[in-house]
């Protein structure tokens, strides 16, 4: 019984995909792609009420049909089908301008030739009103034109504005000339031209009325299109001033040729959040030492890009007065001059800073010396993974005259060291979109260590972007991998 109820739904569901793919087709046919939002929603609405009167049309044709009316009448409603079924193929051809005449004029008369085939066909139901209610129904698809061409086409519109007018001021005329007959009503009207005279009358007040809001509503847009462009525009400068200020970053960053003598032995895994960073990395060498360090400033993009420059500053001022081989002296001194820095504002309330992980490789004993401010250290040597932690608290933060704890760890050949800022272990996503986790991050170290090194970064980088997939990344991330 299951397998009975289940079956019918698939082909119903594949029917319906299909009839929603070619109704979204057929809508779009001859939207531009340089077309304005407001110009494509004409040429959207114009295919749309086309198909939708193609559809009520066969089904018209197929009634007259079935019940035997005179050929004149399905030649009439099949001229129709082909005339509405032109409007997408025109616009298709581009030419989007009689497309919309063509329909503008086809809605009248659809309403015409149904009216009057309908009358003629059972008289006997024509009544006083059937003379007056289609020529209202007429005077609503009067403004078919000003919603297809708008003010924008002043020309167009008055055209197809005045074509509809004629239609219903010789709609008597029309429907005899289509053979439909006028009904037995007719002849109780004195002078039906008058009433149709009338009509257009009581057209030309309610359209009056409906310019002048149709105007100021254009007027509106024009004002709203006008503020979007200029929004567009600022947002452009803005992106141009952070592509920019990208540029000046990457001063503070390693140069190319010194990560290339290091390529076999140091990968980066760099992945800011936004275009500029409030994480940076710094890799330098000497004859006795290889420096590395990951910075992690407080807030990302612009304002962490701020905060980057006058960090990299600190640190490298620092450095040029102790030099490479006391990781923690470094801090010391990048800790008071940063501090600093930030005095200088005058504003008690900044209480921003970094965190920071500084490792100086020592080339002639292996051993690892380092020091840092929250941020870890991972070690794998030996097939085991070992985790060393920081002083806490992040530089700037505290005391200008803090000392920070140094670390020596032995290393041997081979051995695998990495550091990094938090956004890596804080990444959300997953099946569960949880965080990946310091020991998951820890587990992934475990398993990479063994690789060549461009092998670790590649599969650092597919593991974040798989475990990340459609969710946003939620902060600048940077990761060093260095092998002993």
């Amino acid at each position: 019984m299951p397998s009975t109820l289940s079956t019918p739904i698939k082909p119903a569901s594949g029917i319906l995909s299909w009839i929603q793919d070619a109704w979204a087709s057929v809508s779009s046919l001859g939207v531009g792609a340089d077309d304005t939002s407001y110009f494509s929603r004409k040429v959207v609405l114009t295919n749309q009420v086309a198909v939708i009167i193609f559809i009520v049309g066969l089904i018209q044709t197929g009634g007259f049909l079935a019940i035997g009316s005179p050929q004149a009448t399905i030649n009439w409603f099949l001229l129709l089908l082909v005339v509405v079924w032109s409007v997408p193929f025109l616009n298709f051809l581009e030419n989007r301008v009689a497309s919309r005449y063509v329909l503008s004029l086809a809605l009248p008369l659809f309403s015409v030739i149904f009216v009057g085939h309908i009358r003629a066909l059972h008289p006997e139901s024509v009544h006083d009103a059937s003379f007056y209610v289609p020529r209202y129904f007429q005077i609503a698809l009067s403004f078919i034109p000003v919603i297809l061409f708008g003010f924008e086409e002043k020309k167009h519109l008055f055209i197809s504005f005045t074509l509809n007018v004629l239609v219903l001021l010789f709609y008597n005329e029309i429907m005899g000339l289509m053979g439909a007959g006028l009904g037995v009503a007719e002849p109780m009207i004195k002078d039906p031209f008058f009433v149709s005279v009338s009509s257009v009358f009581g057209l030309a007040v309610v359209s009056t009325g409906y310019f002048f809001l149709n105007k100021m509503n254009s007027e509106y847009e024009v004002q709203i299109e006008g503020l979007l462009e200029k929004t567009e525009q600022q947002n452009r400068s803005m992106q141009d001033a952070i592509n920019y200020a990208k540029n000046i970053q990457q001063v503070v960053l390693p140069k190319d040729n010194v990560l290339a003598k290091l390529e076999d032995r140091l990968f980066v895994m760099y992945k800011p959040l936004h275009t500029v960073s409030g994480d940076f990395y710094m890799v330098e060498e000497s004859n006795d030492h290889i420096v590395f360090a990951v910075i992690d400033c407080t807030g990302h993009g612009v304002p962490g890009a701020f905060m980057s420059i006058l960090a990299s500053s600190a640190l490298q001022r620092s450095i040029d007065l102790v030099g490479f081989d006391r990781p923690e002296v470094i801090l010391n001194n990048a800790n008071r001059l940063f501090h600093e820095d930030l005095s200088r504002s005058g504003n008690p309330e900044i209480q921003d800073g970094m965190d920071m992980v500084l490792c100086s490789f020592d080339k002639n004993k292996n051993v690892l010396h380092a020091a840092g401010a929250n941020l870890m250290i991972h070690v794998v040597d030996g097939g085991s993974i070992a985790e060393y932690r920081t002083d806490k608290g992040g530089i700037s933060i505290g005391k200008p005259e803090r000392t920070f704890k140094p670390l020596s760890i032995p290393l041997n050949s081979g051995a695998q060291v990495y550091i990094s800022s938090d956004g890596y272990y804080d990444q959300f996503g997953g099946e569960r979109n949880k965080r990946i986790g310091r020991a998951r991050y820890r587990q992934l170290l475990e398993e990479t260590a063994k690789l060549p090194v461009k092998e670790q970064h590649e599969k650092l980088v597919a593991f974040f972007d798989d475990w990340k997939g459609d969710q946003f990344q939620i902060d600048d991330v940077c990761v060093i991998g260095f092998r002993c």
